[in-house]
This record gives structure tokens, C-alpha cells and sequence, in this order.
């Protein structure tokens, strides 16, 4: 039987977020396909001083000897979550996700290699480039213009550092073709760049969705931009929606509330579902509409996607819809304040507009957003490694 090894940084059960979804059925579509399954958990090393610790990571970043935010054998704990131990397997396959951990993925086929001289297949899911993201942090106003100028000069230092990360993989997974375009701006052979946009749990396509005035948002209440979205959302847009009977259903994934949230608490048209939700559909069903103010320029939104896929219509801005496209989609696309309050009136007033919007998107939900290309690439790389030698 063939062997694959699956370097992570965070446990991909249960599927939670834009990392743990994409890698959770990576692991699901391996076993499918008959490969016995090892998954390695990677976490930092506890610094004993760590704020020294973080300056010395930025001064190893900013010479060119490694990144801050990777993993390697000499930084990281290691924790064996599943399948074998790695010492008494040779593996055919390593699927390494996010590229935190790709460094650390390259040491190990580096290890096998000089072990047992047989090399692995070597596969990055990267889900979003640190550099992109730094250089969009760098451009938000919110953010202190000393911030701002560290962020900058890092996104150049950072994406020196991806080249030489990803310089060993074979593919590289991008989830869109935004992400895609960013990427080869600075990687070597973007030819193995791959654009596989996730798919989503298909009993999402058994809810049956009515017209009502019931709103859902699946929050992320842990980075500062998540929280200007939030408030954003609450306070220029769903105070001035004139509706009867409106009710804003807001998933925060298990999280508990921040204090900067008391303030919304208090809104009886707002509903907070604070435990983490038992299932995806217990998320989506009886809601008409799902929001999503994303504002930035990378990476495939899911919660966007499941709402598709659970007969919603999506509200969002026009990066809430990266890697999804159908025709309909620009009749769903507001980028601001007044463009929001004026396409959710218009969905609630107009019957037909709505009908239009939900009956396209969900079919192309259920033609588009499955994991059967994923499934297939990962045959065909297994095929490619031939058959198995031992």
C-alpha cells in the first residue's frame, strides 16, 4: 500500500476554517483512493523569552536565513495525530498545508531521501502567500504608519523567502486565480502552480431555502480586521435595513464574544450562536441571505461557497466572491456602504430579482463546487509516482 505523510500546523478535525477544510479532504480523497494516511502536527517551540525570541525571528527573516512564520525540525514540536510512525515508513506522497509547515515538509523528504533514497512526491497547499497578505496590511488605514512600513519592506523580504520555500514541490495547490497570478509574480517554474478552488460538504445541497427576512454571518473574530468588518456591518449597514422582523444571525465558531461586541449584544435583532456549530448545515438552514464583507484581494472565501451551496443568496463585496464566478454574481456584489443598504432592499423588495439570483448561484454551486477535481489530481499524482516499489 502506498504511504502519505501530512505535515499540518493545526489539527484538520474538525474542519473549521480555509486551512482545515481544504486539508481534512485531502486526507478524505487519499483514503479513497486506497493510501495508508499519516498525519504530522507541527506547533512552535514555547520561546522562553518571547519577545527576544520574535526579534531574533525577524532579524533571521530579514537576512535571508528563514521567514518568522516557518516551521522547521529545530523550531517545532512534532505530534503524530494519526496513522504511522514516520521512522517505519516510506512515504510516496507529502502533502504539506499551510506554507508554514512547507519548510518543514521539505526537511523531512530531505530525511527519507538520505535514509532510504527514495524521494516523495512533494505537494503545497499554500492557501494564502504571507506576502500578499503583508503587503495588503500594509496598504489598511486602520493600521499605525510605522506597521504599515515594516509590513511593506517584509512583503519583498517574505517573498524571497516562498521562492525558496516552495523551490522543491512538485505542485503547489492555490485555491484561486488571483492567487494563482500573485504567486507567479515571483516563483520559479509557475508552472506547477495548480488552481483547485475548494468544494463543500455536499448535504448542503439537500436545504431547501425560503424567501424570508432571516440574514446569517459566519464571523472571525480573532484578527483586528475582522473586527472592523463586523462592527462595519452592524453599524453602517444592518441599523439603517428597514425590515420587518429582520433577524442577523451572527456564527462565531465557538469563539466567545469580545468585549468590543457588548454593544451589538444589546440589538434584539441580532443573534449570536457562540457554541461551535455540531454540523455545517445547523449554520445555513432557514436563512435566506448570507453576508460577507471580506474586502481583500486573496484567497477562496468558503463560507461564501457553503452559503451557495445552501440555496442563500450571497451579499458580499466584490472579494468575497474570488475564485466563483457565474453569471449572475455581479447582481450580488456591493463594495460600499450605500451600494450595500441598497442591494439588500432591492433582494427584499423585489421577489423576482431574488428568485433569479438564488436559482443561478445554487445551480452553480452544485455543478462547480464539489471535491471530485481534487480527487482526481490526487490519482493522477499517484499514478505518476508509478507503482508501489516495496
Amino acid at each position: 500500500m502506498k504511504k502519505a505523510l501530512f505535515v499540518v500546523d493545526r489539527n484538520p478535525f474538525p474542519a473549521r476554517n480555509g486551512v482545515t477544510i481544504p486539508v481534512s479532504n485531502y486526507i478524505r480523497i487519499c483514503r479513497e483512493i486506497g493510501l495508508e494516511v499519516t498525519i504530522l502536527l507541527a506547533r512552535k517551540k514555547a520561546a522562553r523569552w518571547p519577545l527576544i525570541g520574535f526579534l531574533w525571528e525577524i532579524l533571521l527573516e530579514c537576512v535571508g536565513v528563514r521567514p518568522a512564520f516557518s516551521l522547521t525540525l529545530r523550531n517545532s514540536d512534532l505530534e503524530r495525530i494519526e496513522g504511522p510512525e514516520i521512522q517505519d515508513s516510506v512515504f510516496d506522497l507529502v502533502v504539506c498545508s499551510p506554507i508554514t509547515v512547507c519548510e518543514l515538509g521539505s526537511e523531512l523528504s530531505f530525511k527519507q531521501v538520505r535514509t532510504s533514497n527514495r524521494k516523495p512526491l512533494m505537494v503545497a497547499g499554500v492557501s494564502d502567500s504571507y506576502a500578499v497578505v503583508l503587503r495588503k496590511f500594509s496598504k489598511s488605514p486602520s493600521i499605525a504608519f510605522f506597521s504599515r512600513v515594516i509590513a511593506f519592506f517584509r512583503s519583498y523580504i517574505v517573498a524571497k523567502h516562498e521562492t525558496e520555500i516552495l523551490r522543491g514541490y512538485d505542485s503547489i495547490i492555490c485555491q484561486t486565480d488571483r492567487d494563482v497570478a500573485n504567486f507567479s509574480r515571483y516563483l520559479r517554474n509557475p508552472d506547477r502552480l495548480i488552481q483547485l478552488s475548494n468544494g463543500v460538504n455536499e448535504q448542503l445541497f439537500s436545504l431547501k431555502q425560503e424567501f424570508n427576512n432571516c440574514f446569517v454571518y459566519v464571523a472571525d473574530l480573532r484578527s483586528r480586521q475582522s473586527q472592523e468588518r463586523i462592527l462595519w456591518l452592524w453599524r453602517a449597514v444592518w441599523l439603517n435595513v428597514v425590515l420587518e422582523r429582520k433577524v442577523l444571525h451572527i456564527f462565531t465558531s465557538g469563539l466567545p464574544l469580545p468585549p468590543y461586541l457588548n454593544e451589538m449584544r444589546s440589538d434584539a435583532t441580532v443573534i449570536f450562536h457562540e457554541d461551535f456549530a455540531s454540523s455545517v448545515l445547523d449554520i445555513y438552514r432557514g436563512m435566506a441571505f448570507s453576508l460577507a464583507p471580506i474586502f481583500q484581494e486573496y484567497g477562496f472565501i468558503n463560507k461564501v461557497a457553503e452559503a451557495l451551496a445552501a440555496g442563500c443568496v450571497v451579499i458580499g463585496d466584490r472579494t468575497a466572491f474570488n475564485g466563483i464566478d457565474f453569471p449572475e454574481r455581479e447582481m450580488c456584489i456591493a463594495n460600499t456602504e450605500t451600494e450595500w443598504l441598497a442591494l439588500v432592499n432591492r433582494f427584499n423588495r423585489d421577489r423576482q430579482y431574488y428568485e433569479v439570483v438564488r436559482n443561478a448561484s445554487t445551480e452553480y454551486a452544485r455543478r462547480t463546487l464539489s471535491w471530485k477535481r481534487h480527487k482526481k489530481y490526487f490519482s493522477s499524482l499517484i499514478d505518476q509516482n508509478g507503482p508501489d516499489q516495496r
